[in-house]
């Protein structure tokens, strides 16, 4: 969930994730796309993922750390893949000590998320 400008973020319940990923699964379903689908509450920690029939198994962990992205910027991914690239940015920004873990992904998966739909 994006804030709108001047409100306060919330927690997100699981009930709420719930709703998001019916809707994003109805949405991918029109599309004809199959996708991980992750929901994270305001600190970043995912609240609830689904793996869709035949959804990518390398995008399980990219759908968290978008879900993670999206929180820790309050930014869609795509709008923060769009700064990273005006800043001329061709590799993943990265957070935390481990070179695994906290991986923020901006520019890459537009790209691959572009290329999937078009094969």
């Amino acid at each position: 969930m994006i804030p709108i400008e001047g409100e306060p973020i919330t927690a997100v319940k699981l009930e709420d994730a719930r709703r998001v990923i019916s809707a994003a699964e109805k949405k991918a379903r029109e599309i004809g796309q199959p996708m991980n689908l992750a929901v994270a509450d305001e600190g970043g920690n995912i609240v609830a993922h689904v793996r869709m029939d035949n959804a990518w198994i390398g995008s399980i962990d990219i759908s968290m750390k978008k879900a993670y992205t999206l929180r820790a910027f309050d930014i869609e991914t795509n709008e923060l893949a769009l700064m990273t690239l005006r800043a001329r940015c061709l590799f993943p920004i990265t957070v935390g000590h481990s070179p695994t873990m906290g991986w923020i992904f901006s520019c890459a998966f537009s790209q691959m998320e572009r290329s999937r739909r078009t094969t």
